[in-house]
């Protein structure tokens, strides 16, 4: 379904050589407004996916010095979030303005490879993890097909025309700069085989990397960028909690009274005191400071 949306976009793009109002009208007059819902709505996507690239932009320029807590302290800072998704506006901006051919494709010659071969490294990483891996690649390649209803076929159906910029007026202002001499077909067919096969590597990206941290997670409803984010708070938690749990424990230790056996100054006398405490005598002797044992 997604493969014969896309080809027909694009070669009613191509056919029109116009926007998508305007290609729509080709076909009937009364279809314009088709083509401006296509156009409204990535306007209602640039609201969210704007603030996604916000995020993206910080995670880039502060991958080098650590990432660890950024999910709890960058969101919650709002000025900071402004700042990072105007900065990702403007570039956005500054490669449109070279338009499709001199902007998005010389943008994208470059981007997409470097982006395929970090998510290539962070597959072949998660996958190396060791504990867990195992488990989260049975969650996602094995099949449940009793979890199939309709309601499953439409959000896979979503997901499709999401991931393949469907109904949004995209393909069919790329099929108008599409020369007559591409195969439209061939052309479609691997933007989808292409398409399927980033889905399938981020998913070995994730899932082994879920079931690593946090199993738990697994069965969760969340979306994957919910997920994604509870996991890195998790994370990012854990070795805080751990070094909070070895703390306590060794207060307990330090703090249970410990019977230790002072000789008084009458050879008869045994005084069992907790450590770490001044023992004094019976007699004008000083008192005593019996030395821990993490001093000793």
């Amino acid at each position: 379904i997604g493969f014969v949306t896309m080809l027909s976009e694009i070669y009613l793009g191509r056919r029109a050589q116009a926007n998508p109002m305007t290609a729509y009208k080709m076909i009937h007059k009364n279809l314009g407004w088709c083509g401006l819902v296509a156009i409204v709505i990535p306007a209602f996507i640039i609201c969210y996916y704007s603030v996604l690239g916000g995020w993206t932009t910080k995670y880039a320029l502060n991958s080098f010095s650590g990432n660890a807590g950024i999910v709890g302290t960058f969101s919650v800072n709002t000025g900071e979030v402004i700042l990072y998704t105007a900065i990702f506006l403007v570039l956005s901006m500054v490669i449109i303005m070279g338009g499709v051919k001199d902007g998005i494709e010389k943008a994208s010659k470059v981007l997409m490879p470097v982006l395929f071969l970090i998510l290539v490294a962070i597959a072949v990483y998660a996958l190396t993890l060791g504990s867990g891996v195992s488990e989260g690649l049975k969650f996602y390649l094995k099949p449940d097909f009793s979890g199939i209803t309709f309601k499953s076929v439409l959000v896979a159906m979503g997901q499709a025309f999401y991931s393949l910029s469907l109904g949004m007026g995209i393909m069919i202002t790329y099929g108008s700069y599409t020369g007559k001499e591409v195969n439209l077909v061939r052309s479609t067919a691997m933007v989808c085989v292409f398409d399927t096969l980033v889905a399938l590597i981020a998913g070995l990206a994730i899932f082994p990397s879920v079931a690593h941290f946090d199993p738990a997670l697994l069965g969760s409803s969340k979306g994957v960028v919910h997920l994604l984010l509870a996991l890195c708070d998790d994370v990012h938690d854990r070795p805080v909690q751990e070094l909070a749990q070895q703390q306590k424990q060794d207060q307990n230790v330090d703090d249970r009274p410990q019977k230790v056996q002072i000789q008084c100054q009458h050879s008869s006398c045994l005084r069992y005191q907790p450590r770490n405490r001044m023992i004094s005598s019976a007699t004008t002797k000083p008192k005593i400071a019996v030395p821990s044992a993490r001093a000793a």
